[in-house]
């Protein structure tokens, strides 16, 4: 069972512009997939992945093929006569490994070190793994124990501050100081256009537009884009932005969208 890319696939959907209907379908791909290879065993047609896509078998058929197409899995092995395919589920997460904890790519530290403080609704001595048989034959391929437990509290309701982006008086969000501060005011600016009704959060817009400054885009060219991208309805996302650049723009502007080496690009906390 692929735990990790099962929350992986929860956390970054939205980035790589899944509809809910796919990432269910990649959901199900992600829990008959191993978490270290993040391969998937077994024939993925077989009849109870079927009933728990809820498709039929041609129906399913299509749903890989439009994974296949976003590229957010691709053939490891093609299927033969007596031979199943294999998928490989792609990286989702900016920052790999991706963490989990509390929807982080990378737990964050607080002064006294991570937040160890016991999840609320679960008893002082409840135990690692509950659900799992004590003779499961591979824990440490898809199962988590011990300290690397990954947690989801139960998301807040749509009042909780904490939920939104930060905000001026005027509604708009507002823009951090610091070695981000054109890349926020750009991304406050965005959102005040067109971010009414998006299906991505404003941290994750926010992640894309502050690793494209700090690869050296242009902040008017990635401004056009950006705009462009949110005319035709499409996701923001390193590729996306990368197409949507013009063919006019400079070499170094149009350089491959990459993970920086300064992991402050991503957030380490909300702001």
């Amino acid at each position: 069972m692929g735990v990790r890319l099962i929350v992986e696939v929860l956390d970054h959907w939205q980035d790589v512009g899944l509809t809910a209907g796919e990432r269910n379908d990649l959901i199900v791909l992600a829990e008959n997939a191993n978490d270290k290879s993040r391969l998937t065993y077994g024939p993925v047609h077989a009849p109870y992945i079927l009933k728990r896509a809820n498709k039929a078998a041609e129906g399913w058929k299509n749903s890989i093929g439009k994974l296949l197409r976003k590229k957010v899995i691709t053939t490891d092995t093609p299927g033969r006569i007596k031979q199943f395919a294999v998928y490989r589920l792609e990286m989702l997460c900016p920052d790999p490994p991706h963490d989990g904890y509390k929807g982080y790519c990378t737990r964050p530290d607080g002064p006294s070190g991570p937040d160890t403080s016991p999840e609320v609704g679960h008893s002082s001595g409840d135990p690692v793994g509950v659900g799992h048989s004590s003779g499961d034959p591979a824990p440490e391929e898809g199962h988590l124990t011990g300290a690397d437990r990954v947690t989801s509290p139960v998301t807040p309701t749509p009042h909780d501050p904490s939920t939104q982006p930060p905000s001026t008086a005027a509604g708009r969000p507002a823009a951090a100081a610091g070695k981000h501060a054109v890349a926020d005011e750009l991304t406050a600016a965005f959102w005040e256009h067109h971010g009414a009704g998006r299906a991505q959060s404003f941290i994750a817009v926010r992640s894309v537009i502050r690793t494209c400054i700090s690869n050296g885009i242009p902040r008017d060219d990635l401004a056009h884009a950006l705009d462009r991208l949110a005319r035709e309805g499409r996701p923001i996302s390193g590729g996306t932005v990368q197409i949507a650049l013009t063919p006019q723009q400079a070499p170094s502007a149009r350089r491959p969208f990459t993970n920086p080496t300064d992991h402050d690009v991503y957030d380490g906390e909300f702001q």
